[in-house]
């Protein structure tokens, strides 16, 4: 117990952070798979955790209550960051795909998990692994307990992954404040962003450049976060039998690319683009020749639903960058046109449909 009384429901935070790992620290692992390996740490004045400087890496953070009580499921905050990465610290994984290995990550009072530069601007901060947590989410999975700013937010830095292919691999990353992921600077263009439930966050789901919705450009030529990487255009989804087929179009540089595709009981985010609640498939787009092409998959699913998807720049050996939320898209039963919410799409970017 790490910034609470005994009982782990009382702060008793200490006057910095609860856990700060610096100066060289290597191959450390904080908490584990099993209850009893679990920390609790919470109620501290700054950061749960704080890892920084290069050569402090491969610090592994499994299975801890940060931001939460003992219980998982009331708010007991740390100040400012759950967990912050910075300054060089390389090669961290926080959670993991087996059972137990996710961090509860909630109720903080600024971003959940940031990855930047920090106090030594330049040095970088790369290979951070980020799967299976609960982001903004009590222990159960339901309740909320949102970060007071994003879920996770990637300043400067390339070369992380938040999710992954693996069904365990995906976080859910929920009811927080800000964003449900930000990539913030023209410097950070390798960020996959893969198999997570990204939903009811105060701001959109995945925002590259930290200023909301970014609109596709022709050829995809332009630069930024994560490549300001176009997301698809879904035409059309038409359910048959439990089945959605899905028309969209993608307009970015030749190559291959995976698609992802979600359903959204919680219906679309305001402003029409995602979010992305349940991971429903992927669909690979394999020698893209560049520019604007169309394709067309099925996707398990009932006319109602509302579809979204991400693109993913898929090099083969790993990923690369991955896209903003399309426009969100509800599937109707057999073959008529798709319904998007245009007063939505009127306050937002409706040519970028």
């Amino acid at each position: 117990l790490i910034g609470t009384d005994s009982t782990g429901l009382l702060d008793r935070g200490n006057g910095g952070a609860g856990i700060y790992f610096f100066g060289g620290v290597n191959t450390t692992t904080v908490g584990g798979a099993t209850a009893g390996h679990r920390n609790v740490i919470s109620g501290n004045t700054t950061d749960g955790i704080y890892i920084q400087d290069a050569g402090t890496t491969d610090t592994v953070i499994q299975g801890n209550y940060i931001g939460v009580d003992l219980t998982g499921h009331a708010a007991l905050p740390n100040g400012d960051r759950g967990v912050q990465i910075e300054s060089g610290a390389n090669n961290t994984i926080v959670g993991g795909t087996a059972a137990g290995e996710g961090n509860v990550i909630s109720a903080n009072g600024n971003d959940g998990i940031i990855i930047s530069d920090g106090a030594n601007p330049g040095t970088g901060t790369t290979g951070t692994v980020i799967e299976g947590n609960t982001i903004g989410v009590g222990a159960d999975g339901t309740t909320p307990l949102g970060n007071g700013n994003n879920g996770v937010r990637v300043t400067t830095e390339d070369g992380h992954r938040i999710g992954g292919e693996l069904t365990t691999a995906g976080n859910e990353i929920a009811h927080n404040l800000g964003s449900g992921v930000v990539v913030q600077n023209a410097t950070a263009t390798t960020t996959p962003i893969l198999g997570n439930s990204i939903h009811s966050n105060g701001d959109v789901g995945i925002d590259l450049s930290q200023d909301g919705v970014t609109p596709n450009d022709s050829g995809d030529g332009d630069t930024g976060a994560n490549d300001l990487l176009n997301f698809p255009v879904i035409t059309s989804a038409a359910e048959t039998a439990g089945t959605v087929s899905v028309d969209f179009d993608l307009d970015v540089p030749a190559g291959d690319y995976r698609i992802e595709f979600f359903t959204n009981s919680s219906g679309a985010d305001p402003t029409g683009y995602g979010e992305g609640q349940d991971f429903a498939s992927a669909y690979a787009v394999v020698a893209h020749p560049g520019g604007s092409a169309s394709y067309s998959t099925t996707v398990p699913g009932s006319a109602g639903d509302v579809i979204t998807a991400t693109t993913t720049e898929d090099l083969g050996a790993a990923y690369r960058s991955t896209s903003e939320f399309s426009a969100a898209v509800t599937a109707i039963a057999g073959n008529s046109p798709p319904v998007f919410d245009q007063d939505l799409l009127d306050r937002s970017d409706p040519e970028a449909i």
